[in-house]
């Protein structure tokens, strides 16, 4: 059974859904370390029912002209499932993908806002991404949206090339894309189980996929980190979210368990993962704008202002 972990928006009509999924699974990627440097997150727009009509049939149109010229499994593709042709990395089919129609340019006004609009907000959350036409979840429930966050395809070139029998390919003998996570807009799988209509967004993280990776680029090594934040009642709790911020701003490799009131349990949790430092922030430090660092190996520890902790504990980390 494949482990899998998603996130579902029911009822938000505005592109604002899309947006919070994709920053959560962005900020869970960057936090396995597998952002920027290692996946990429790659977007299209679909289209709704007005779109695709007219762009399946361009894109028929242009695709039989060229029939003989495509790869065998494309071919195939070619009768039910054209779009997938875009996606094969077969050489003939490339070129051919890359001079083909492409759904943005067939996309309705509403359809064009909400791709702008998304991008808007990624933009204004600093979330990378790539606008990818040959990505169109053929055969899938995804409508209007679609994203995936994917291996970078360099990333596979190193890692695959010469080891004979280690690429991933799939049935069409081609370097398939290593996918950790998908998501985009399902209203029309939610109206197909409901009856009415339902904006519904969603993000699925695959677990076990993210697993090998870390396992590649780990080597089997446990996985540390070099903070653990610790926070004590309702204010503290509520600035943590800056602090938190800041140390990933920082690029200080920072965990928490915001859940969790007890010191004894995050303590032990700040063991159990390997932190080096552990900042306690409790009621007075949120107050007065101090927090408490403590180093978790010999429980000394000493009293910081917020505004000199980076500095503090890039000073310590050299060590």
């Amino acid at each position: 059974m494949r482990r899998e972990w998603a996130l579902v928006m029911m009822g938000e009509d505005s592109l604002i859904a899309e947006a919070e999924i994709i920053q959560v699974i962005w900020k869970a990627c960057a936090e396995l370390g597998l952002a920027y440097d290692a996946v990429e997150l790659k977007i299209n727009a679909t289209g709704c029912a007005q779109c695709r009509g007219p762009f399946r049939s361009a894109l028929g149109a242009y695709l039989r002209a060229r029939a003989t010229r495509l790869c065998v499994a494309s071919r195939r593709d070619l009768k039910s499932r054209p779009a997938r042709i875009l996606a094969c990395t077969d050489e003939r089919c490339r070129g051919i993908a890359e001079a083909a129609p492409q759904v943005l340019d067939f996309l309705c006004d509403r359809c064009k806002k909400q791709l702008r609009t998304l991008l808007e907000f990624l933009d204004e959350a600093r979330v990378p991404y790539f606008l990818d036409p040959t990505l169109f979840g053929e055969g899938s429930w995804f409508g209007e949206i679609m994203f995936v966050v994917a291996v970078r395809s360099e990333e596979i070139m190193l890692r695959f090339d010469g080891a004979p029998g280690a690429s991933p390919d799939d049935e069409r003998g081609r370097r398939a894309p290593i996918v950790i996570a998908e998501g985009g807009r399902m209203s029309r799988a939610a109206q197909a189980l409901g009856g009415k209509e339902l904006a519904v967004a969603t993000g699925t993280l695959f677990l076990d996929i993210i697993a090998d990776e870390m396992q590649k680029r780990l080597g089997g090594a446990v996985i540390a980190t070099d903070v653990f934040l610790i926070q004590l009642g309702e204010l503290a709790k509520r600035k943590s979210l800056e602090i938190l911020e800041v140390l990933r701003e920082a690029e200080v490799d920072v965990k928490e368990s915001l859940g969790r009131d007890s010191i004894k349990i995050q303590l032990k949790i700040a063991e159990r993962v390997g932190a080096r430092y552990a900042l306690v922030l409790g009621q007075k430090e949120a107050l007065d704008a101090t927090i408490i660092v403590r180093e978790t190996g010999s429980g000394i520890q000493e009293t910081v202002p917020q505004e000199k902790l980076i500095e503090f504990l890039k000073k310590k980390l050299k060590k």
